[in-house]
């Protein structure tokens, strides 16, 4: 039997390191929708990444013109205890010119690596007329069925500002300029934001025309698209052109054709593609380095922080610490601030709400982080000041906001509600009262005469011991044989731990809020590994979390699966995709559940 349970171990250890073998492999694969396409038709180029990547670099795209793109779309699937990541960066290309394309590969960086995807081969054959790109001749665009705007009809990008700090807001104004009528318009490719936040100012439905004179010209104006941008890095920024299609009524010259034509003149429907020029915006580093309690804001910011409840405070119970972040400024950007407690006060992530308006270019409001608190033993307590600083536009400094410190009484509360793993002193024995109490040193010693073997007492006791050794026995019996089934065992002691500490995510489905979902959903799950490896709840970063999982016998791709799936959980929360569900994110994050306790030792 040990013989067999050896080679049974060998076995799954091998088939283990065959399986994390596979799975780290990493790959970058091109793909394309179709192969020949026609001049003047669409297709789609996809790269798709097995690993989260720190860099994509896109290849050049010869014979084609890029319409859309990167579009960017993550999945993260776990099925059977295994989970696959993926990453799709995708191009929607025009094919202009008739030829035979050999698109070199795509890279990606994972890691301190550079990984290159398979080159593709396309071919374009005759269909219809495009007009081309970068088209240096006049001539070459009068025989094109699409021809430039020029001055008749023209598209600007017009930023509020071309020097900023990082974080400081800029609005763009995309206008349309046309002195002739236009009977339809098509958006062909939006411009490409990279390096910034942004946010899209709602204009309404219906889009106001103004009159405005350039160069002795009257042009009818309209504002058609106004986004508020956030920089995120220093360096120049570019703005990428806005490019539509318009189909307009142009004035021709030729020989009348009737008396209509000879009082109202002649006119053509002609399609002309029409693009905003690129702006450079120069992103400006902070003056000085950023103090360590840097936050991110930029602009102008106050702080305060209270309390909830003020009276009657016990250990155990919990208590709802409020800062608020108020003012203008990229409110919507700012990291968590860092609160210090005392000792053996178990703290929470904290709920983010904001109440957050844009106006005037910039985000004015506040936003809110409600931490739940609960201390862990009775006495007076003080919550240190918590400091914050901010980059001051006006002044162009860092400015450090201070609360006031927080005392707190603290009653002795239920004992039975404590939930904390540490090393028990002396005092805080006598605090519990449970389980376990110091061994006295003056024993008291039991005489022999004090014994009666032939008495009743004595025969009943020694009688009433055996029956309770008998049913211990059986007791114990019937847990190793629940134990010896351990995938039974496991899925019901799983199914009641998903059940609890899940049940916080399982309510918001109900409330079709995706971000409070998913706030409940990597809250409930750190929450179950802090329990279950006695982690302390503000100590389960990614890090401990993986040493965490290593030091209790856990697998590598164990390991790798849940931490790639709170990252994913992370990314979501900051830039949701909707390739999932959230019914089948519970699903995933119950599975991790029942694979940890499947496994762990």
């Amino acid at each position: 039997m040990k013989q067999l349970t050896v080679k049974y171990y060998l076995a799954l250890i091998f088939t283990f390191s065959a399986i994390v073998s596979f799975a780290g492999e990493v790959t970058l694969k091109a793909t394309v929708s179709k192969n020949p396409v026609a001049t003047g038709e669409r297709v789609k180029v996809s790269y798709t990444v097995n690993s989260q990547i720190s860099q994509f670099i896109p290849p050049e795209f010869d014979g084609f013109q890029v319409l859309s793109g990167p579009n960017q779309s993550t999945s993260m699937r776990w099925v059977n205890g295994v989970s696959s990541y993926q990453m799709t960066y995708s191009y929607i290309l025009l094919a202009v010119k008739e030829g035979e394309y050999d698109i070199p590969p795509a890279k990606v960086k994972v890691g301190n690596e550079w990984l290159e995807s398979n080159p593709l081969h396309l071919v374009i054959v005759k269909g219809k007329d495009v007009a081309q790109q970068n088209t240096t001749s006049s001539g070459s665009n009068a025989d094109s069925k699409v021809k430039s705007g020029g001055k008749d009809i023209f598209l600007r990008a017009i930023p509020s500002k071309t020097s900023v700090y990082i974080g400081e807001p800029l609005t763009v104004t995309f206008q349309l300029y046309t002195r002739v009528n236009f009977v339809n318009n098509d958006l062909i490719k939006m411009p490409d934001l990279n390096g910034f936040w942004n946010e899209e100012i709602d204009l309404g439905e219906n889009t106001p025309w103004r009159e405005q004179v350039i160069d002795g010209k009257r042009y009818n104006v309209a504002t058609i698209r106004k986004v508020v941008l956030f920089p995120q890095s220093a360096g120049d920024k570019t703005i990428d052109p806005l490019i539509m299609s318009f189909v307009i009524q142009r004035r021709v010259h030729r020989q009348p054709q009737s008396i209509f034509d000879q009082f109202f003149g002649s006119y053509e429907e002609v399609e002309v593609k029409v693009a905003s020029q690129p702006y450079k915006i120069k992103v400006k580093p902070f003056p000085t380095q950023p103090p360590a309690d840097f936050i991110g804001g930029v602009g102008k910011l106050n702080l305060s922080m209270d309390y909830t409840p003020k009276e009657n405070l016990k250990s155990h119970e919990a208590i709802t610490v409020k800062l608020r972040v108020s003012g203008t400024g990229n409110l919507k950007l700012l990291d968590n601030p860092n609160i210090e407690l005392p000792g053996d006060f178990e703290i929470y992530e904290p709920k983010i709400n904001d109440r957050i308006t844009l106006a005037n270019g910039t985000y004015s409001g506040y936003r809110e982080y409600e931490y739940l608190i609960i201390p862990r033993h009775a006495g007076d307590f003080v919550i240190p000041p918590v400091t914050m600083s901010y980059f001051e536009l006006s002044s162009k400094k860092f400015k450090q906001l201070k609360t006031d410190s927080i005392k707190l009484h603290i009653e002795k509360g239920d004992e039975s509600q404590a939930n904390i793993a540490y090393t028990p002193q002396k005092e805080e024995i006598k605090q519990l009262a449970t389980d376990i109490e110091y061994i006295k040193n003056n024993f008291t010693t039991v005489s022999e005469k004090a014994l009666d073997f032939n008495s009743a007492l004595y025969f009943g006791t020694a009688g009433a011991l055996s029956l309770a050794y008998i049913f211990l026995l059986i007791f114990v019996k019937k847990q190793e044989d629940l134990k010896s089934n351990t995938a039974l065992f496991n899925q019901k002691r799983a199914a009641k731990l998903a059940s609890k500490y899940l049940k916080e995510a399982k309510a918001e489905l109900t409330k079709n809020d995706r971000a409070k979902f998913l706030e409940a959903l990597h809250k409930g799950l750190v929450q179950y590994l802090s329990k279950k490896f006695n982690v302390g709840f503000a100590e389960m970063d990614k890090e401990t979390i993986k040493q965490t999982l290593k030091n209790s016998g856990l697998d590598e791709e164990t390991i790798k699966q849940t931490i790639d799936f709170l990252e994913h959980l992370e990314y979501l929360r900051y830039a949701p995709v909707q390739e999932q569900t959230n019914e089948d994110l519970l699903t995933q994050a119950t599975d991790i559940i029942h694979h940890i306790e499947k496994n762990s030792k």
